[in-house]
This record gives structure tokens, sequence and C-alpha cells, in this order.
């Protein structure tokens, strides 16, 4: 009997949008299908279609189909309609019969799971909670599930989502802990508040649930466009203008305000010196986006791109005096990845995970310290180029897209195989 590895790719596919997790979605469709060799003999991707899960067939994550965002349909990966999404659910009564897509031409149901089965779980499950009977149904069949768990964010800082956000997101945890054999965070640092908070969550020890990690890939390639105006203008080669950088979504725990707080300070000393914001609005940021557009300096000194392209993304990390990270909570932080990678000097806040992914090639600063960020800017205009720290992609080449789920494969083939792994609740450091 054949090993196959099922991998669910429901909303990513439904909704087509491009924000980190799906971007993970995405890749690991991707990849998985050459990762697979001498751990599973068949990769099927599926969805959900009346409450089972189908084969979708091999169809590229990135087509057309897949890539328009309908904007008739709520942003469900956002907290706010994640909540309405749970209490769709709720009020539904968990119905498994609910018809979630019309996409998908259903190839093959998969109905002859066996133990050497496994379906991966790596979406926005807390925006997708009828996903949860099709996966017990799969596991009652004797097939085994892996979930990919991003972060513990809305419950763990509950004062940024609000009781309503931090409760649903629990309820979310709680499903995906009665549904799982096994957890893979996407860093070191989402593990172990895991390992720590599921208990808290759930309310009952872990057991023999698995909980490990897999570091996400990056990968860097020229893409395809124009850069827009708007960009070249700002961007430009005036050594004495050139921007600072901040890339993310505008979204409280971001923490833009800080940063612009201390830019308000600099520009005292550097009159000149520009930071740009490239990122969509996101949850509860409408008051850092009003901020920025009632700001005397808004577009001479302080600019808002909210429709980069991958083109512009570049230009924007080739041009840029720095890039400035603030973030009070992350899952993982792939823009100060592609900021090494792009050899800018990097500030980051200094939080567990952004050690863990920006090591000893970062400046960073305290939030508790109103002025540490503008302490490290003011020395950086004051510093020579030669004497930053700078670091590159040969000095620590970061892990490819195909090493990142190469390895999420191997983690899952070996926790079925190992019963020393399966018991990893009382090993979870195996992956350190």
């Amino acid at each position: 009997m054949s090993r196959r590895l099922f991998i669910d790719h429901t909303h990513t596919t439904q909704y087509g949008f491009q924000t980190g997790v799906q971007r993970v979605v995405r890749k690991i469709c991707e990849h998985a299908q050459s990762s697979a060799e001498g751990y599973f003999d068949e990769v099927i991707p599926v969805m959900l279609n009346e409450g089972r899960f189908v084969s979708s067939g091999k169809s590229k994550l990135t087509s057309s189909a897949t890539q328009r965002v309908k904007e008739k349909r709520m942003d469900a990966s956002s907290p706010r309609n994640w909540i309405q999404s749970i209490k769709h659910w709720l009020r539904s009564n968990h119905n498994p019969n609910s018809q979630l897509t019309s996409d998908v031409q259903a190839t093959s149901l998969c109905e002859f799971v066996s133990e050497k089965d496994t379906l991966l779980l790596p979406d926005a499950y807390w925006a997708l909670p009828h996903v949860w009977p099709a996966v017990k149904r799969f596991r009652n069949a004797g097939g085994r599930t892996a979930i990919v768990i991003y972060d513990l964010i809305p419950h763990m800082h509950s004062s940024i989502y609000g009781q309503e956000g931090a409760n649903g997101f629990r309820a979310y945890i709680q499903a995906a802990f009665e549904h799982a054999d096994s957890f893979y965070a996407i860093s070191r640092t989402v593990r172990d508040q895991l390992v720590l908070e599921l208990p808290k969550i759930t309310g009952v020890p872990i057991g023999d649930l698995l909980i490990d990690y897999f570091g996400l890939g990056a990968e860097f390639t020229d893409p395809e466009g124009l850069v827009q105006s708007e960009v070249r203008n700002i961007f430009c080669d005036n050594e004495y203008s050139r921007p600072l950088l901040m890339v993310g979504t505008i979204e409280a725990r971001k923490n833009h305000n800080f940063v612009i707080d201390t830019m308000e300070s600099l520009w005292i000393d550097a009159p000149e010196r520009c930071l740009c914001i490239v990122g969509r609005p996101g949850w509860k940021g409408e008051q850092v986006i009003a901020r920025m557009k009632t700001h005397p300096r808004f577009g001479k000194q302080l600019h808002w791109i909210d429709n980069a392209s991958d083109a512009d993304l570049l230009h924007c990390y080739k041009h840029a005096k720095g890039v400035v990270f603030s973030s009070i909570a992350e899952g993982f932080g792939l823009p100060i990845v592609e900021s090494l990678w792009h050899r800018c000097r990097t500030f980051v806040s200094d939080i567990p995970i952004h050690r863990e992914v920006g090591k000893n090639q970062c400046h960073y600063f305290d939030l508790n310290e109103k002025d540490s960020l503008l302490i490290l800017l003011r020395q950086f205009e004051k510093t020579d180029h030669q004497n930053s720290l700078v670091v590159g992609p040969q000095d620590h080449p970061p892990t490819t897209w195909n090493e990142s789920v190469a390895g999420l494969v191997r983690k899952i083939h070996l926790s079925k195989s190992s019963p020393s792994i399966v018991t990893g609740r009382h090993n979870h450091n195996m992956a350190a």
C-alpha cells in the first residue's frame, strides 16, 4: 500500500490572497512533490468540497484563477473576519456538509485512507472552521494529521486583538489540538511558545502530540514587471534623502507609531532623511494611516506605498538607506531575511523571534526604551558606510524553499516511523 501525503490548500485557493500564510501554502504545494522521494510515494493536493477532502489535481496554485482576489468575499485572514467565521461556524452547528468551494473540479474522492496516509494542514484554519469534521473523518479512517502553526499572537497579546479575538483564536487552537497528531511551528520560538501555552489554552496536558518546527524558506530572484514611477521618485540615489524602509501590513502589532515617533526626533538632526512604509492596511491600522496622511511631512519625508509589486519591493530594498522592523510580536519575520539578503543595514526590535532569525546580523533596539532606536539611527547617520554592520547572502545564505519543505516532509515522515519522536511532548527539544 502506497504512502500518501495529502496537502490541503482550500483557503489559499478559495480567497487568492498574497499574504504570508498563503505564500507558505503555495510554496509547500510547489516543492512537496520533489521533496517527498524516499518518504512518500504520492503527494496529492486536496480541497474541501461539500464537507470532504477531494483531490484538486496537480494544477499550480499560482494560476490566474487562484491569484484573483474576489473583492465581494471578506478577507477571512484578518482577525475581525475570522471572528465572524467562528460565529458562523457556531450558528451552523459545525455543519460538515457546507459547500466551501465551487472552484475545484474533483478528480477523485479521498475515500480509501490507510494508516500510511498523512494529511498536512498548512492553511488559515482560524478562517475556515468547517474543516474539522472532514479532518475527523480522515483520522477515523486511519490517517494521521500534521498541522502548521504560524504563531500564538492573538492568545499572547489579547490587548491588541481584544478579548473576543483572543477567545476566537483559542477556539481555533483548541480545535486544532483535538484533531492533530503533530504540530509544526514555523520557528523555534513559536514551537517553544506552543509547548508552554498549549496546556493553558486546552486545559489538559500535551500528551503524545508531537510539537516540532521547520524554518521557512526565502528565495530572491528578480521579478518581472516595471517599477512604479512613485517608487522610483521616493527611492532616488540622493544619499541625504534615501529612505529608511519599513515592510509589513499596517497593523497594531507592527508598531509603526514607535518608528514614526523616532523619526520625528531624528528629523531635528537629519531633516531630509525619509521614511517609506510599504504595506497594505490591516488589523487596527486605521490610527497609523490617519496619522501618516495628516502628518506635515507626508509626501515629503514620510511616504506610504500600499500597492507595491514584487518589482517595486525589490527596488525599495536595493535603494533603501536601511530597513526598520519594529514588531511587538511575530511568528517569523520574513522582512528581516529579505533585508539581510539585500545587504541592508537592518534595525529590529529585540524580541526572541527576531534574535532567532536575525542572529548577530542586525542592530537591535529595546521597545521599552523610547530612544533606543533613535540612538542607533543617529549613530548610523554619522557612521561611515564601511563601518556599518552589513552582511550578505554569501555570509549567511538563507534557507531555500526547497530545503524548507524537504525538512518539513522529512519530519512528518519520521513522526510516523519513530515512536521516540511521536511521543515528542516529552522530547520537544529534538530539533533545537
